[in-house]
């Protein structure tokens, strides 16, 4: 596997991007292992709870406002507050029980947030063997993603960064950035190839 053209001299390509979400990593898997014991626990919780239209309900504000975009509220406290919306949609809103909720909704998420098969070879392949920079992009809060390390154990050389914080500096020649509202809708993270 090369990375340059023909003679040798110019390389085609000199990095490789890839999506963490359901690329790889299957995090819909995760999510879908977390609704169910999440559901099982609301059910213990509230007697009566609609757990379907519990779900959804998260689902709804996890699409709409995953995270506090003003950065004042912490995420897991954020998403006990979506989990509460879905009580509070039911009569049954409870903080109490929404931080339990989301405590298990992100345990067992956690808990089942895997590499894919061959994802650790083939990045190991991409950048010995090709010479290329891999670069893993997600859009999620620079917080969650961090922790959200996949078991059973990160991927050996990656560093995170977040790039909306790089973006956010003032660009060199007294230039302003452009915002990053209009560039990306939610903040997006890196986790750079040493």
């Amino acid at each position: 596997m090369s990375g340059v053209e023909g003679g040798g001299a110019k390389p085609l390509l000199k990095a490789v991007f890839f999506d963490m979400d359901d690329t790889l990593v299957l995090t819909s898997d995760c999510d879908e292992l977390a609704f169910v014991e999440v559901s099982a626990q609301a059910s213990q919780l509230s007697p009566g709870v609609d757990t379907g239209a519990l779900v959804a309900a998260f689902k709804r504000g996890m699409k709409a406002t995953p995270w506090d975009k003003a950065h004042e509220v912490q995420v897991d406290e954020w998403r006990a507050g979506l989990w509460n919306a879905g009580l509070e949609e039911q009569q049954r809103g409870s903080m109490e029980v929404a931080r339990q909720l989301q405590q298990t909704y992100r345990e067992v998420r956690l808990k089942h947030f895997k590499w894919v098969d061959g994802a650790e070879d083939m990045v190991r392949r991409l950048r010995d063997q090709a010479g290329l920079a891999v670069v893993i992009i997600t859009n999620g809060h620079h917080e969650v993603q961090v922790s959200h390390s996949p078991q059973p154990r990160p991927l050996p050389h990656f560093r995170p960064r977040n790039a909306i914080d790089g973006l956010k500096q003032p660009a060199k020649r007294s230039q302003t950035p452009p915002s990053t509202d209009s560039l990306f809708p939610l903040p997006l993270s890196l986790f750079l190839s040493l």
